[in-house]
């Protein structure tokens, strides 16, 4: 008997209408726009957060630029024009000789009669010491801009044997921000920066970040945030006005700060004993300032005159040794009696106060007395310093540099305001003139500028 299969039974589904279709694309479309504003919603509210959980870091403006103004060298035709000017200001006009002459005869008696008073006056231990008591004054203002940097670092000898280094000098405050404070101080402070900190007050410490080191000068700039220093503090803090060296003279008082005793913080007094203007050294010149007395140079001694305004530092004069006269190798006892003029390094204090860097050809020049028509005008290489962006570009000494930069290099001031413009790794023209036994020869070179180290 034959078993009984099921047929296949079919189910006959009736067409969707049009508009159940149409309703149904509706409510997808209002679904993904509902999401998209959800989603536009959680991303706007959730970014703030996110950033900061990634550590996002948010666009900040670039840091406020600091400019130092620069001296100009007094030559003797500025010299002669300024007292041309002052002549030309004081020319008595028609009508008023006859007062004038009245006016200086009463000047003189009056003046003799002062100074018969003071050659009269016998002067006594109170009137110095009340004339000192002013100058004590000045320095109290200006300790205020002293501080102390501290160096520390940890490493090991040879043994494996844990080594401390530690360093004290003096700074001075020459500039500052919205954002932070410059100081000024020797170059080997910032030899062990691994823990570097700046002594405001006995109170008030803080740590420090290197700008800028010129071991050539043995200087170097460090700064310090602001934020995090007592109020009270900051509203004592007055950065010094640089004043300018080229203004100095023999007899000039000059006040000694920072750490002219070995101490940091001590104070010395002197006057100028000799001047030594336009001294030659590896791209540039120098003011040397000799005074009586010797002060420690390895620590950061500081010069100022009598009016306040810083016009120089205490350098070793052993400068064949790069170590000692960077302070790096000086004991805290070294001393020396040389101040080092402000004026010329005034754009350098401001490349490393903005953490820039200062271009360096390498030359060594002099401007060499007015000779026969024969003789190339330009500035005598004496020395090129070997390795230097010059050395490599062919330059030798005994040559004439006759022009840099398209600039005629017809002074050593003339040298310095093309360095100052020119940028590391650039390439910048120097046409010289060699002599050639029978004549002399222009040649030109392509130098690519280096950084001042």
């Amino acid at each position: 008997m034959s078993e009984k299969k099921d047929f296949i039974k079919e189910k006959i589904v009736r067409r969707t209408g049009a508009g159940k279709g149409f309703r149904s694309f509706i409510k997808i479309l209002t679904g993904a726009v509902i999401f998209g504003i959800a989603a536009a919603c959680v991303f706007v509210l959730s970014t703030p957060y996110t950033q900061k959980l990634l550590g996002a870091r948010e666009e900040k403006a670039a840091p406020e630029r600091v400019t130092i103004p620069r001296d100009e060298p007094e030559t003797l035709a500025t010299v002669v024009q300024s007292r041309e000017e002052t002549e030309t200001e004081t020319a008595p006009e028609d009508g008023e000789i006859i007062n004038d002459v009245i006016e200086e005869e009463s000047t003189e008696a009056v003046e003799e009669i002062v100074q018969e008073v003071i050659e009269g006056y016998s002067y006594s231990a109170g009137d110095l010491s009340s004339m000192w008591k002013d100058v004590a004054k000045l320095c109290d203002g200006l300790d205020k801009s002293i501080v102390t940097v501290r160096s520390h670092s940890v490493d090991r000898d040879m043994f494996d044997n844990e080594r401390s280094h530690e360093g004290e000098y003096s700074g001075v405050i020459v500039a500052e921000t919205d954002d932070e404070i410059m100081i000024l101080t020797m170059a080997a402070a910032a030899d062990y920066e691994d823990d570097l900190t700046v002594e405001i007050t006995e109170n008030e410490i803080t740590e420090a970040q290197v700008r800028g080191v010129d071991s050539a000068t043995g200087l170097a700039v460090v700064s310090i945030a602001r934020e995090g220093i007592e109020q009270s503090t900051l509203d004592g803090i007055t950065p010094i006005v640089l004043g300018n060296s080229y203004q100095v003279d023999r007899g000039d008082m000059l006040i000694a700060m920072g750490c002219p005793g070995g101490v940091v913080r001590s104070t010395a007094y002197d006057w100028v004993s000799y001047i030594e203007s336009g001294v030659n050294v590896v791209d540039g010149t120098e003011t040397h300032i000799y005074g009586g007395n010797c002060c420690s140079c390895s620590r950061g001694t500081w010069v100022f005159n009598i009016d306040g305004k810083l016009i120089g530092w205490v350098a070793c004069e052993d400068k064949d040794d790069k170590d000692e006269y960077a302070g790096a190798q000086g004991s805290p006892d070294e001393s020396s009696g040389l101040v080092i003029g402000i004026s010329e390094y005034k754009s350098i204090l401001e490349r490393m106060i903005n953490a820039g860097r200062y271009a360096y050809i390498g030359l060594n020049l002099v401007q060499l007395p007015a000779a026969d028509n024969e003789v190339p005008e330009g500035l005598y290489v004496v020395e090129v310093a070997k390795g230097s962006p010059a050395y490599e570009a062919g330059i030798l000494a005994g040559d004439t540099l006759i022009e840099l930069s398209s600039v005629d290099m017809r002074s050593p001031n003339a040298y310095a305001k093309v360095l100052e413009n020119l940028e590391s790794g650039t390439e910048v023209e120097a046409v010289v003139s060699r002599d050639a036994i029978e004549e002399y020869k222009e040649i030109s070179y392509t130098i690519t500028v280096g950084e001042r180290e």
